[in-house]
């Protein structure tokens, strides 16, 4: 077998496995994290601080820490001024309607978090 094939092959069978997902999820959430860091203009040090841990500790949640919990992202978000959205997704699509001229025109609902709302947050206001 060729490396590639092999490589082919080895990804396919990991795919379906709940450490590939996860990995996935924790990468995705750290690097979420840091882009929200960036923009803030935070360090690794400052978040701690807001925190009142570690930047050990910062440093483990920002390598992808297994056991990160959702009080955890809440108190991470609410330093960074983020809100946080979880969102449960079909594996699978089983239908998919063609976009039509009377699906565009239907009206649809915009939420938008009530702090945004009661903070007057411009993006609000247009919703």
């Amino acid at each position: 077998m060729k490396p590639h094939e092999w490589y082919q092959k080895t990804l396919e069978e990991v795919r379906d496995t709940l450490e590939y997902e996860l990995e996935g999820v924790l990468i995705e959430l750290t690097e979420q994290i840091v882009r929200h860091m960036e923009r803030e203009g935070i360090n690794r040090s400052q978040l701690a601080k807001k925190l009142g841990v570690s930047s050990a500790y910062i440093t483990k949640l920002l390598s992808g820490h297994p056991n990160m919990t959702l009080e955890t992202v809440v108190k991470v978000a609410r330093a960074l001024k983020c809100e946080v959205y979880l969102s449960l997704e079909s594996r699978h699509i089983l239908f998919m309607p063609q976009v039509t001229e009377s699906f565009i025109k239907k009206e649809y609902t915009v939420t938008v978090p009530l702090a945004k709302v009661l903070d007057g947050h411009p993006s609000a206001a247009a919703a």
